[in-house]
Protein backbone atom coordinates (compact mmCIF):
# COMPACT_ATOMS: atom_id res chain seq x y z
CA UNK A 1 0.00 0.00 0.00
CA UNK A 2 1.54 2.99 -1.10
CA UNK A 3 1.45 6.52 0.55
CA UNK A 4 -0.45 9.68 -1.16
CA UNK A 5 0.94 12.89 0.38
CA UNK A 6 -1.64 15.72 -0.75
CA UNK A 7 -0.03 19.01 -0.18
CA UNK A 8 -1.69 22.28 -0.19
CA UNK A 9 -0.62 25.06 -2.71
CA UNK A 10 0.96 27.18 -0.06
CA UNK A 11 2.85 24.22 1.47
CA UNK A 12 3.82 23.33 -2.10
CA UNK A 13 5.13 26.89 -2.72
CA UNK A 14 7.51 27.03 0.11
CA UNK A 15 8.50 23.09 -0.58
CA UNK A 16 9.59 24.78 -4.15
CA UNK A 17 10.84 27.67 -2.65
CA UNK A 18 13.30 25.60 -0.07
CA UNK A 19 14.60 23.19 -3.09
CA UNK A 20 15.80 26.58 -5.15
CA UNK A 21 16.98 28.27 -2.26
CA UNK A 22 19.53 25.62 -1.79
CA UNK A 23 19.99 25.08 -5.21
CA UNK A 24 20.81 28.46 -6.15
CA UNK A 25 23.12 28.53 -3.35
CA UNK A 26 24.53 25.50 -2.78
CA UNK A 27 23.69 25.43 0.84
CA UNK A 28 24.70 22.22 2.97
CA UNK A 29 21.71 19.72 3.00
CA UNK A 30 22.34 18.30 6.30
CA UNK A 31 21.85 18.95 9.58
CA UNK A 32 19.58 21.61 9.68
CA UNK A 33 18.30 23.55 12.97
CA UNK A 34 15.13 25.67 11.93
CA UNK A 35 13.25 27.87 14.03
CA UNK A 36 9.55 27.92 13.96
CA UNK A 37 7.57 30.41 14.85
CA UNK A 38 3.69 28.88 15.84
CA UNK A 39 1.15 29.69 19.13
CA UNK A 40 1.23 25.47 18.59
CA UNK A 41 4.07 25.42 21.14
CA UNK A 42 3.09 25.68 24.75
CA UNK A 43 5.77 27.35 26.51
CA UNK A 44 5.92 27.39 30.16
CA UNK A 45 8.94 28.70 32.41
CA UNK A 46 9.99 26.40 35.48
CA UNK A 47 12.90 26.29 38.45
CA UNK A 48 13.83 22.56 37.93
CA UNK A 49 16.61 20.45 39.99
CA UNK A 50 19.78 19.42 37.96
CA UNK A 51 19.80 16.31 36.74
CA UNK A 52 21.11 14.11 33.56
CA UNK A 53 18.72 14.40 30.41
CA UNK A 54 15.88 11.63 30.67
CA UNK A 55 15.14 12.76 34.57
CA UNK A 56 14.65 16.47 33.38
CA UNK A 57 13.01 15.34 30.41
CA UNK A 58 10.05 13.56 32.69
CA UNK A 59 9.89 16.68 35.28
CA UNK A 60 9.43 18.70 31.96
CA UNK A 61 6.32 16.65 30.69
CA UNK A 62 5.02 16.28 34.23
CA UNK A 63 5.07 20.51 34.06
CA UNK A 64 2.64 19.56 31.58
CA UNK A 65 0.27 17.22 33.44
CA UNK A 66 -3.45 18.03 33.85
CA UNK A 67 -2.97 19.85 30.32
CA UNK A 68 -4.88 17.36 27.40
CA UNK A 69 -4.01 19.89 24.77
CA UNK A 70 -2.19 17.29 22.53
CA UNK A 71 -3.11 13.88 21.80
CA UNK A 72 0.75 12.83 20.92
CA UNK A 73 2.72 15.71 22.63
CA UNK A 74 6.14 16.05 22.71
CA UNK A 75 8.12 17.72 25.15
CA UNK A 76 11.62 19.23 25.21
CA UNK A 77 13.06 22.04 27.49
CA UNK A 78 15.72 24.75 27.05
CA UNK A 79 17.76 25.05 30.01
CA UNK A 80 18.31 29.14 30.89
CA UNK A 81 20.04 29.34 33.49
CA UNK A 82 21.81 28.56 37.29
CA UNK A 83 18.96 29.71 39.81
CA UNK A 84 20.70 32.16 41.24
CA UNK A 85 19.01 31.71 44.58
CA UNK A 86 20.06 27.74 44.81
CA UNK A 87 23.02 25.96 42.66
CA UNK A 88 21.09 23.09 42.70
CA UNK A 89 18.48 24.32 41.02
CA UNK A 90 17.91 25.64 37.41
CA UNK A 91 15.79 27.99 35.67
CA UNK A 92 14.48 26.56 32.06
CA UNK A 93 12.23 27.17 29.28
CA UNK A 94 9.58 23.82 28.91
CA UNK A 95 7.98 23.52 25.88
CA UNK A 96 5.25 21.06 24.47
CA UNK A 97 3.65 20.43 21.28
CA UNK A 98 2.01 18.11 19.15
CA UNK A 99 3.98 15.37 17.47
CA UNK A 100 2.08 15.51 13.85
CA UNK A 101 3.18 19.02 14.41
CA UNK A 102 6.66 18.78 14.23
CA UNK A 103 6.28 15.67 11.94
CA UNK A 104 4.50 17.48 9.11
CA UNK A 105 7.88 19.97 9.12
CA UNK A 106 10.70 17.60 9.37
CA UNK A 107 8.54 15.77 6.03
CA UNK A 108 8.52 19.03 4.00
CA UNK A 109 12.01 19.54 4.46
CA UNK A 110 12.86 15.67 3.56
CA UNK A 111 10.50 16.15 0.92
CA UNK A 112 12.95 19.21 -0.13
CA UNK A 113 15.99 16.46 0.44
CA UNK A 114 16.87 18.69 3.62
CA UNK A 115 18.17 17.35 6.74
CA UNK A 116 16.43 18.66 10.10
CA UNK A 117 18.83 18.10 12.84
CA UNK A 118 16.83 20.58 15.34
CA UNK A 119 13.98 22.52 15.65
CA UNK A 120 13.45 24.99 18.31
CA UNK A 121 10.54 27.91 19.13
CA UNK A 122 11.14 31.64 17.58
CA UNK A 123 11.06 32.57 21.61
CA UNK A 124 14.07 29.63 22.02
CA UNK A 125 15.85 31.12 18.88
CA UNK A 126 15.42 34.86 20.55
CA UNK A 127 17.16 33.94 23.76
CA UNK A 128 19.57 32.28 22.23
CA UNK A 129 20.80 35.15 20.46
CA UNK A 130 20.22 37.62 23.04
CA UNK A 131 22.72 35.44 25.05
CA UNK A 132 25.51 36.07 22.62
CA UNK A 133 24.70 40.13 21.96
CA UNK A 134 27.24 42.10 24.76
CA UNK A 135 24.03 44.79 24.79
CA UNK A 136 22.07 42.59 26.77
CA UNK A 137 24.36 41.17 29.65
CA UNK A 138 23.58 42.32 32.75
CA UNK A 139 20.55 44.70 31.31
CA UNK A 140 17.01 44.74 32.34
CA UNK A 141 14.94 46.16 29.47
CA UNK A 142 11.58 44.59 27.18
CA UNK A 143 11.88 43.85 23.91
CA UNK A 144 8.73 44.57 21.19
CA UNK A 145 9.08 41.91 18.79
CA UNK A 146 6.51 43.02 15.41
CA UNK A 147 5.71 39.96 13.15
CA UNK A 148 2.84 40.88 11.06
CA UNK A 149 -0.04 41.52 13.22
CA UNK A 150 1.19 39.77 16.29
CA UNK A 151 3.92 41.38 18.63
CA UNK A 152 5.97 39.29 21.17
CA UNK A 153 6.70 40.89 24.26
CA UNK A 154 9.88 39.60 26.05
CA UNK A 155 10.87 41.22 29.56
CA UNK A 156 14.76 40.70 30.14
CA UNK A 157 15.81 40.97 33.85
CA UNK A 158 19.94 41.66 34.51
CA UNK A 159 20.63 40.28 30.80
CA UNK A 160 18.47 36.67 31.71
CA UNK A 161 15.05 35.87 30.66
CA UNK A 162 12.05 36.20 32.85
CA UNK A 163 8.95 36.24 31.14
CA UNK A 164 7.11 36.80 27.89
CA UNK A 165 3.37 37.11 26.06
CA UNK A 166 2.48 37.54 22.31
CA UNK A 167 -0.62 39.58 21.69
CA UNK A 168 -2.33 39.52 18.29
CA UNK A 169 -2.37 43.23 16.77
CA UNK A 170 -5.66 43.91 15.05
CA UNK A 171 -5.66 47.52 14.84
CA UNK A 172 -3.48 48.93 11.59
CA UNK A 173 -0.28 50.42 12.21
CA UNK A 174 0.47 54.54 12.62
CA UNK A 175 -3.42 54.92 14.40
CA UNK A 176 -4.62 55.43 17.98
CA UNK A 177 -5.89 51.92 18.29
CA UNK A 178 -3.03 50.70 17.36
CA UNK A 179 -0.61 52.92 19.90
CA UNK A 180 -3.11 51.50 22.47
CA UNK A 181 -2.64 48.21 21.80
CA UNK A 182 0.97 48.10 22.08
CA UNK A 183 0.82 50.12 25.31
CA UNK A 184 -1.62 47.88 27.34
CA UNK A 185 1.01 44.90 26.44
CA UNK A 186 3.68 46.77 27.64
CA UNK A 187 1.85 47.52 30.95
CA UNK A 188 0.52 44.10 31.16
CA UNK A 189 4.11 43.13 31.05
CA UNK A 190 6.02 45.95 33.43
CA UNK A 191 2.78 44.62 36.39
CA UNK A 192 4.47 41.14 36.25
Amino acid sequence: MSTVLFMSNQRMMVLESLKHLWDNHHLSRGKLQIVIDSTQFQLKNAQLPKLRDTAMQALVKNEFSGNERYNEPIFDYMVLRDTPSNPKMQDILCCGVERSFIHSYVELFRQAKLQVRSIDTALGGILKLISFLPIFQKRTCLLLIFNGDNLLTILLENGFYKYSSRTRLLAQPNNDEFATAIQRAVSSIQQF
